[in-house]
């Protein structure tokens, strides 16, 4: 690492740390605690010193994994300190350090890398620069998220870096190797969204890859605090969770996308009944959920759709029936009623018809009878749940920024009397909006799921499908509860799982009522 960057640490810890180590890296928190990571040559050891507002001055020395390091880099994000250490054998690891000290917590490595010669991150773009010797330098995204990376310049003969330059320096907003501006970093903050922590996660799904992908909250009516949450995994089937995340049941079923669920009238066996659109099968599969919390496959009441690849899924409980509303990635769109037939249920086609691009998410308000969607790469729409009303969609909220970020997945309804909020993942930014669920369906903000180091547990990002409900869920959720699928669960890197959020903090974070 070259040169000291961001703001210069006070006198007395320049005079510390500057006999022991000639490279550092540095970062202020929002407390006024300044922290520098340098690296120690002889013992092959990272020195991280703090200097807080008080002035009090402290020192760690670590070797993460007792590897031998060449180095590391610090980033900030969402208030917490992390820190990228490197060497020249493949190993480049996030790691992340609790503001007021304490042990660094392995968050998660990043392939690619074979020989890693100086790291920095642009805290303000999120974004992590890599020097790879003889090869160039490399961008990822900082955080948690994707492990996609770009080759931005080459070393020469291939490309215009200097091959005897192998470390940054960082002049106005222009970061450099040599003579070479590599990146221009961000002169103004990126949209700083509000953020919330996870209470608890669950177990995460034994199958890895993109598993894991869409909740639905069974509501214990006798008794909240026994209340579940249904999961799909993608290649096996439903996954049964309770509140403290434990799993507590599996079905296996096939390849399960979505699933949701509505409580059932006075029947002799189930209290609610769910449906997953199951991708292996080309069905619907139905689940009955007695009043104990049991989940039963109703295997013999899947219902066979036609469809090459069922998709999202919603139910919608129009008053006298339960109906299904499936579609496929072609845009075809169907919707079902169902009818107890024998021990169990059937449905009957009622309406099928063809979006114009790719569908997954949807949600009805049974009260309203609106049926909520989102088309992945456009945005959200609304229209009638009736199969008989033909009046045009209506879109509510867009991409690219206005305010969602593609895709668009998963989303449900918190119900709030005649008010409430529709609830959407907007996975292109890692961030989740809310609107209001009557019309004109009023906008109100979006805030991102962020770490929460005292709980070790990780924020969430690119997530798949979500669920919430308004009910007292205990004392951890007095107002309700929000579920999320985590695209990567890391800290330490785990298979997928889903996340739980006390609604109260998302009223306080947009500042709700």
């Amino acid at each position: 690492m070259s040169g000291l960057r961001e703001m210069p640490l006070r006198a007395t810890l320049l005079a510390a740390l500057l006999p022991l180590c000639a490279q550092a890296d540095q970062r202020v928190l929002a407390d006024g605690s300044q922290y520098e990571v340098s690296f120690d040559k002889e013992s092959s050891e990272l020195v991280l010193s703090r200097e807080a507002a008080s002035g009090k001055f402290t020192q760690q020395r670590f070797m993460p994994d007792m590897q031998v390091l060449d180095g590391a880099c610090l980033a900030v994000e969402g208030g917490e300190l992390q820190l990228y250490a490197f060497s020249d054998r493949g190993y480049l690891v996030q790691w992340l350090l609790p503001a007021a000290g304490g042990e660094l917590q392995r968050v998660r490595s990043l392939p690619g890398v074979v020989e890693a010669v100086d790291c920095y991150v642009d805290d303000k773009a999120g974004l992590l620069y890599v020097l790879e010797e003889g090869v160039g330098l490399w961008r990822f995204h900082a955080g948690e998220g994707s492990l996609a990376r770009e080759l931005l310049a080459r070393y020469a003969p291939a490309g215009e870096l200097d091959p005897e330059v192998e470390e940054f320096s960082v002049a106005g907003d222009a970061l450099r190797v040599g003579e070479v501006i590599v990146a221009s970093l961000a002169k103004v903050l990126a949209e700083q969204l509000p953020s919330v922590t996870a209470t608890v996660q669950t177990t995460p799904v034994p199958t890895r890859g993109d598993t894991a992908d869409d909740p639905a909250i069974w509501v214990n009516e006798a008794a909240p605090e026994d209340s579940l949450v249904l999961g799909t995994d993608k290649r096996y089937g439903l996954r049964i969770y309770d509140l403290q995340g434990e799993e507590r049941a599996h079905i296996a079923t096939g390849r399960l996308n979505n699933v949701d669920l509505r409580a059932l009238r006075e029947h002799p066996e189930y209290a609610a009944l769910a449906a997953a659109s199951n991708r292996t099968q080309q069905s619907i599969s139905l689940f009955g959920i007695r009043a104990g919390g049991e989940v039963v496959w109703l295997r013999d009441s899947d219902i066979a759709t036609g469809l090459d690849d069922p998709y999202g899924l919603c139910m919608y409980d129009d008053g006298s029936n339960l109906q299904v509303l499936v579609n496929d990635k072609d845009g075809r769109f169907q919707q079902w009623r169902l009818h107890a037939a024998g021990k169990g249920f059937a449905g009957e086609l009622l309406r099928e018809q063809t979006l114009h691009d790719q569908p997954e998410g949807c949600v009805v308000d049974d009260a309203s009878h609106r049926l909520f969607y989102g088309i992945e790469d456009h945005g959200v729409s609304v229209m009638s749940a009736h199969p008989d009303d033909a009046t045009p969609a209506q879109r509510i909220a867009g991409v690219d920024g206005n305010p969602l970020h593609a895709d668009v997945e998963g989303m449900d309804l918190y119900l709030q009397g005649e008010a409430g909020y529709l609830v959407v993942s907007s996975q292109g930014d890692d961030s989740y909006a809310l609107f209001e669920r009557q019309p004109p369906y009023r906008y109100r903000g979006r805030f991102r799921v962020a770490t929460d180091s005292a709980r070790g547990i990780d924020g969430t990002s690119e997530t798949d499908g979500l669920a919430v409900t308004a009910t007292a869920l205990g004392d951890d959720f007095p107002m309700g509860m929000l579920v999320v699928q985590d695209g990567y669960n890391v800290l330490p890197e785990q298979n997928q799982n889903f996340k739980y959020i006390d609604w109260r903090s998302v009223l306080k974070a947009l500042d709700l009522p």
